[in-house]
């Protein structure tokens, strides 16, 4: 069954409280390991060309202290423009309704809980990994 628009914008609210919170947690990293030049360009960011500006400069830290961070940053933007696109809640692999229960524990889910399992026990999952 489709997501409400009241679903909706609960989820992107819990989407963007995850998006300040990764924000303070990285602020605080930098702020421990020598990066507190960076800390006024996160300061700053906000909108989408803020949140790209952000991205860009976690990516060239080229640090693998924000690896994770990198990634939780990309999938916040991706849910958000899902959400833009009215094209939230739906998998990506095959077509079906996300149900709102999996959106709730993970809100930038890209796959339904069948092939989100199939993707990770695929053989190209496992290879990407190492990379």
């Amino acid at each position: 069954m489709p997501l409400e628009q009241e679903e909706i914008d609960f989820l992107g609210q819990q989407i963007d409280r995850q998006y300040a919170e990764l924000l303070e947690e990285v602020r605080e990293e930098l702020a421990h390991n020598g990066g507190g030049e960076y800390i006024e360009l996160l300061n700053h960011g906000g909108c989408d060309a803020g949140e790209e500006a952000v991205r860009d400069l976690l990516w060239g830290l080229n640090s693998t202290l924000f690896d994770r961070h990198i990634r939780e940053i990309r999938d916040i933007e991706k849910a958000r423009m899902r959400i833009r696109e009215r094209e939230y809640g739906i998998c990506g692999d095959c077509g079906e309704d996300i149900p709102y229960e999996r959106l709730k524990a993970r809100p930038v889910a890209l796959r339904c809980v069948y092939c989100q399992s199939e993707h990770e026990h695929s053989p190209a999952s496992r290879f990407a990994s190492f990379l």
